[in-house]
């Protein structure tokens, strides 16, 4: 019965939001910024169908925001980044606002927390940007709306496939043991000694078989 209504429960859209609002907290991270330090602009979103909850615990801080449209002309303007979803472009920046090359091709929208409690929704595919006013403490968190529950179940399939392949193929099933050497069956493979050693059985002749493929110009040896 109770577990019925817990089902009942997950199965109605309010129910879904919460579950996954809760498998998204753990992303959540929180900030704390002297006077004039600031976050990077970024899409907090990560191109994923999620809005991003700015809640200001304390101080005050200035938020700049530029919506999707802008999101080419922030990518890397002139100084590429290891992360895709961060950029170089400094909203508060005279020659942003005024001139190219650095120019977004959108404006920004400016926004104050300057109060406890105050909260900012960036909305997805919207950057952000963050520059402290005081010393200020902020905690920004993932959060996901009815209307995107489709949509990340959607994302978050796609992606657990993705890692899936990725991994698949940094563990290729390629032969070792063709020749017998080290005592390994015709057709053994990594996985194979993998097993072995995880299963406890024949721990001694796993460990011959992967140190003689290990070894140095042995014919079971990586190229």
């Amino acid at each position: 019965s109770q577990l019925a209504a817990v089902l009942a429960v997950a199965a109605e859209t309010d129910g879904q939001c919460v579950s996954a609002n809760g498998r998204l907290a753990r992303e959540t991270a929180v900030h704390l910024e002297p006077p004039g330090a600031g976050m990077r602009l970024r899409l907090p979103s990560r191109r994923r169908p999620v809005h991003t909850a700015i809640l200001q615990l304390d101080g005050a801080a200035d938020y700049a925001l530029f919506p999707p449209s802008a999101a080419a002309s922030l990518a890397s303007p002139g100084a590429p980044l290891f992360d895709a979803c961060e950029s170089v472009v400094d909203p508060w920046a005279v020659d942003v606002q005024a001139s190219a090359p650095l120019r977004p091709a959108a404006p920004a929208r400016f926004a104050r927390l300057e109060h406890a409690g105050e909260v900012l929704l960036v909305p997805e595919g919207w950057w952000v940007a963050s520059l402290a006013v005081s010393a200020s403490a902020s905690m920004w968190r993932p959060w996901v709306t009815p209307p995107q529950l489709v949509a990340l179940a959607r994302f978050d399939g796609e992606a657990a496939e993705a890692l899936r392949a990725f991994r698949e193929g940094l563990r290729p099933r390629r032969p070792i043991g063709g020749g017998g050497v080290g005592g390994a069956p015709p057709g053994c493979t990594v996985q194979d000694l993998a097993a072995q050693l995880a299963s406890g059985a024949g721990v001694a002749q796993g460990r011959r078989w992967l140190k003689e493929v290990l070894r140095p110009g042995s014919a079971a040896s990586p190229p």
